[in-house]
């Protein structure tokens, strides 16, 4: 969880989940001066479960662990048909989704 130092004052934030096999979950939050940013993922088996707050007056960049070959599903509809979300491409090894303000719950299954 990071400012994009582009846009200070956490105005856009970089969310990017830092996998490792030792590590099955994590979750943080942050008061900022638009509100709390809050990030909770866990690792499992078959699927990746990544749950966020944005704060109003803000938005993210949001870094997908690269998972090729399985779909994003945000609160259980394929992110693709969602006309909020906005992939932007590939980067640091995953996928980029760009969103606004709001509570997500995604899946990568």
């Amino acid at each position: 969880m990071t400012p994009d130092f582009r846009e200070p004052g956490f105005k856009k934030i970089v969310l990017r989940p830092r996998l490792t096999g030792q590590l099955a979950w994590s979750r943080g939050s942050y008061y900022s001066i638009h509100g709390i940013i809050r990030s909770a993922w866990r690792n499992e088996v078959d699927a990746f479960i990544w749950a966020i707050t944005i704060p109003p007056n803000s938005s993210a960049k949001l870094i997908f662990p690269a998972n090729r070959g399985k779909m994003i599903y945000e609160n259980g509809k394929p992110m693709d048909s969602s006309t909020v979300l906005k992939y932007t491409g590939d980067s640091h090894g995953g996928f980029v989704v760009e969103v606004p303000s709001g509570n997500y719950h995604f899946e990568i299954r």
